[in-house]
Parts: structure tokens; sequence; C-alpha cells
């Protein structure tokens, strides 16, 4: 009987003592918490090892699988978009690396040259030089565009040209204005202001010397009508202004056209991001929080460049009352609004480390 009590007896405290390293294991944190250098000290270890996981990545880590297709294309629905969309006097059609304007092609990475003989003469055009020096960084700004004065009786439309040059030192989020002028856009505002770029240009140069290095040279054009925007960055190889950005907007709705083509499948407008999906060969499941992506690399160029296509909607909540009483109300999962805008892009293996890093809070 003493021979089977020791035993209970061991064996319990057995247990105790495993319950205790338990418990002790648990709550060691609480009991002897990091000192703020232990947890500064992890936290920069995480951190870099987060950053050197990002910067091991190859372009193959970016693509995306998703293959998107019509879904029926013998439905009446989708006839009558397509026919609809015939109709039309602009028509836009997104393939995965072709595009067109009323069928006159176009890709990412043409020339400026080529894109402007296919939209025409843009409402406003920004060209921007950015250089960059040890603490900061200069954005020399030219810009041609319509200015509108409201009168009384009638709305006057003026072309104007306009520079300006802004700091951006690292320390602060705006820029500081070093100079600006606008003038109309006529031969003596055009010799005016290049005479004021080169004078802006050479104190620069005077104050910072071989320290101030140009690392970006792109132009902006805006077709209003149309709802797009494109900008093209300068190739240093061939000093072609080369299209690296377009973004077809549909937040408003005014557009001069109702159907757009993206991937043989017609999206009307007025349609919800569900409604499109039903046309395609997608589910909810493959849109990340009511948004599409698609990165592909046999669209590019180079083989170090990626194609990036964003496709934006709106979550859709509920709303009571009206005008200026209108109220949200919780979000409903079943129902999609329509969508905003489709970008397209080329993103080079770095541009790609670095949004990851940013978006991750890496970035030092």
């Amino acid at each position: 009987m003493k021979k089977f009590l020791k035993i209970i007896t061991i064996g319990c405290l057995g247990i105790f003592s495993i319950f205790f390293i338990f418990l002790f294991i648990l709550f060691y944190p609480i009991i002897f918490p990091d000192t703020p250098e232990e947890i500064e000290r992890k936290r920069v270890e995480l951190k870099e090892e987060l950053k050197a996981e990002i910067e091991n990545k190859t372009i193959e880590d970016y693509l995306t699988t998703l293959n998107i297709k019509p879904r029926n294309q013998k439905s009446s629905e989708f006839n009558s978009l397509i026919t609809e969309f015939k109709n039309q006097k602009h028509r836009f059609k997104f393939k995965k690396c072709e595009f067109s304007y009323n069928d006159n092609i176009f890709f990412l990475e043409d020339s400026l040259e080529h894109i402007t003989s296919v939209f025409g003469e843009s409402d406003r055009i920004t060209k921007t030089v950015t250089y960059k020096y040890p603490k900061g960084r200069i954005k020399i700004y030219e810009r041609s565009y319509i200015k509108t004065i409201t009168s009384r009786f009638e709305n006057v439309y003026e072309k104007k040209r306009s520079l300006s040059v802004y700091e951006y030192p690292d320390s602060e989020s705006y820029g500081n204005k070093i100079v600006e002028k606008e003038g109309e856009d006529n031969t003596a505002t055009l010799k005016s202001l290049e005479q004021l770029r080169r004078n802006e240009l050479i104190k620069l140069k005077e104050s910072y010397g071989d320290s101030l290095v140009e690392i970006s040279d792109k132009i902006e054009l805006d077709y209003e009508t149309l709802e797009i925007n494109t900008i093209f960055y300068k190739d240093k190889n061939t000093d072609h202004y080369l299209l690296n950005w377009f973004k077809i907007n549909f937040e408003y709705s005014d557009e001069p056209y109702d159907i757009i083509i993206f991937r043989d499948i017609p999206y009307r407008l007025t349609m919800d991001m569900y409604d499109f999906l039903n046309l395609s060969n997608l589910t909810r499941n493959d849109l990340d929080y009511h948004r599409l992506y698609f990165y592909d690399k046999s669209c590019s160029l180079s083989s170090n460049n990626i194609i990036y296509t964003h496709i934006e909607s709106e979550p859709y909540f509920e709303t009571s009352g009206g005008g200026h009483l209108t109220w949200r109300g919780p979000y409903n999962p079943n129902k999609s609004r329509s969508i905003d805008y489709i970008t397209f892009s080329v993103e080079t293996l770095k541009d790609l480390k670095n949004t990851e890093m940013e978006n991750a809070d890496l970035l030092d």
C-alpha cells in the first residue's frame, strides 16, 4: 500500500511540475517582460528578415495565374452588348497585351508620338523633370493647359503655359515653391519660360554641384472628354518618351461611350463588378476586396518588367435617407458598385519590391 501511495505521490508531483513549467513558460513574458532595448532588437531583426525575403524575390514571384475569358459568348446579353459597342463613336478594347481605340492599335511602351497619333492633341500636358540632391529632390514642372475664366455671361477658355520649380526636402511632405510663372500659349511665352528654366537650373547646379542628379523625366497627357490619363517616361537609351501608365476613368457619368471591351468581355459602365464577373470565367473568390489584379511579363519588351493591370471598384454599403441627410449603413457583401477605373502600367522588379516594402512599412 505504501508503495502504491508513493507512486501516486510521485505521479502527482510530476504532473504538478509539468503544469508549473507550462504556466511559467506561458506567463514568462508577463512576469519578465523584454526591456525596451530587447524589443527594439527583435523588431529590427524581424524587419531585416522581411526585407531580405523581399530582396530575394524574382520577377516570377509576382506573376499571377488569373486568365480571364468570356464565360458565355452565345448569350443574348453578351451579343446585345457587343452590337451596342460596335455602334459607338468611341470604342476601347483592352486585350492582354494589345489595346485599341477606334481600331487604332497601341501598346504600353509605345512612343508618345504614336499615342498622340491615336488620340490626337491632349487637353493638358505636364512635363516633370526630377533631380535628386543629398537631402531632397527638386522638381521642374512645365504645363500646357486650358484655363477656364468664368464671367457673368459666359465661360472664356484660354490656352496657357506655365513653369514651376519646387524643392522637396526629405524631412517635409510638401514642396517649397522656388519659382512659378504663367503666360499665354504663344511663342513669346514659350521663349520666356525656357529662359527661366535654364536660369533656375544654372542656379541649382551652382548650389548643389555634382550632387544634383537627374533621376526621372516624364510627360503626362490628359484627355478630359475620354477620361484617360497617360504617363510617358524618357528612355535613357533612345531619348524617346515611352508609354508607362494608362488609366481610363469611369467615376463620372459623362463619358461619350457606354461600353468597353476588356479581355473580349463587354462591360457597360453602369454594371457593377459582380455583373462583369458573371460575363467572365472569374468568380468572386478571385477578387481582392472588390479589386482585380493581373501581373504578366509576356507583354513587356524587357524580361525584367511586368505589365500590371488593376481594376478598381468600391464596396457596397446600404444607405438610408436622401440628399444631404443620406446615411451609410452596413457593408453588403452580396452587392458591389460599378468599376471606378482600369489602369495599366509597366513595373520593374525594383518597383515591385519597393511597393511591397512600402506597404509593409519596411522602407527607411
